[in-house]
């Protein structure tokens, strides 16, 4: 399987899926014209890369910024996290937020809170 590699815009993250390292990342802005446009291709590499594979996965969210509609992107991600999990896939995500923002701290809360069952760690950055 190979990476997903998009580069980030000044409305779009920067998202780096790498199926060696067991990895999806995450960083910079969220909101893109048209969320489930931007975010297709994303859960689709995500769907098949939890199909192929069995070993843990980390995921990585390092967003300064994000939509309504990116944030209802962001419940599919974790809706298909929460699958694999169901059938024994050990999924970690790692929510970072500034200090400074207090939004993006909630949003991390508020995913925490809905995917209790997910591993969810939400991680202050150092300045």
């Amino acid at each position: 399987m190979e990476e997903l590699n998009i580069e980030a815009t000044p409305s779009t993250p920067k998202v780096f899926g790498d199926p060696k390292s067991h990895t999806l990342s995450f960083s910079g802005e969220s909101y893109p014209d048209i969320a489930p446009d931007f975010y297709k291709p994303i859960i689709d590499w995500l769907e098949r890369y939890l199909q192929e594979s069995n070993d843990p996965m980390d995921v990585h969210f390092e967003l300064m910024m994000t939509s309504s509609s990116s944030i209802r992107q962001f419940y599919k991600i974790f809706g298909h996290l929460d699958k694999a999990r169901e059938k024994g896939k050990a999924i970690t995500i790692n929510w970072y937020y500034d200090p400074e923002n207090d939004t993006a701290k909630e949003n991390g809360s508020d995913f925490s809170s809905e995917y209790d069952s997910l591993n969810f760690n939400i991680i202050e950055k150092k300045s």
